[in-house]
């Protein structure tokens, strides 16, 4: 609870942690949970069967069961992203790296920006990384090795914007991806942009969109 930026959110744990205090630890889960609930506090009935699937080591199924609770969703995609920002920012401590970088626009209509760009991760003049919370499948398209169009015309949209050529796409590292690491590594998705475009201070040089796997903490 220390983690929490919130004072008000720190306030109520710490209240709530004094209240506790003076509450023995359950010793039999079984016994405790054959409670009957008072219709007077029905309202502590769905924080009790969360706390009775935590403690007995239970889990979600996609079937109907007895059993009924709210459901914890949690958007993984920002939190890989967070990760790894985190991790690139402990190992590069001297980059200024910045995360969702704003104020490129990929049109304009009637001189009014539309559709902002906002990479992941973005190292001033030198990288963008997007992350993608996701695995690539391989087993359709060989040559294209899981990687969606889609996200290569973004990647391409970012390059051209903020005028950089070394982009990277992270994925997570897990069982599925492990092979694809391997097929991958070293790899690059080039854009042949040095015969089309002229970029300002860089000249013309081919935009490369290389794919890493990022290992996951669990």
């Amino acid at each position: 609870f220390l983690k929490s930026k919130t004072s008000l959110n720190k306030f109520r744990l710490i209240k709530s942690m004094q209240i506790l205090d003076e509450v023995e630890f359950s010793k039999n889960y079984e016994k405790d949970f054959s409670y009957k609930i008072s219709r007077h506090f029905d309202y502590y009935e769905n924080l009790l069967l969360w706390c009775k699937i935590f403690l007995k080591n239970e889990s979600f199924m996609p079937y109907h069961g007895k059993n009924e609770a709210f459901t914890l969703l949690f958007p993984m995609e920002k939190i890989f992203e967070d990760y790894v920002a985190y991790m690139l920012k402990k190992v590069n401590s001297t980059q200024d790296i910045k995360i969702q970088s704003s104020g490129k626009y990929l049109i304009s209509k009637n001189d009014e920006n539309c559709f902002m760009l906002k990479p992941d991760l973005y190292i001033e003049n030198k990288m963008i990384l997007d992350t993608k919370w996701k695995i690539p499948n391989d087993s359709e398209d060989e040559k294209k090795q899981g990687i969606a169009q889609s996200d290569l015309y973004q990647m391409f949209a970012y390059a051209c914007k903020f005028k950089i050529y070394d982009i990277k796409l992270v994925y997570p590292l897990c069982e599925k991806t492990q092979d694809l690491q391997r097929k991958i590594a070293e790899k690059f998705f080039v854009f042949k942009a040095s015969e089309h475009l002229y970029f300002k201070e860089q000249g013309q040089k081919d935009i490369k969109v290389q794919v890493f796997f990022a290992p996951l903490p669990f």
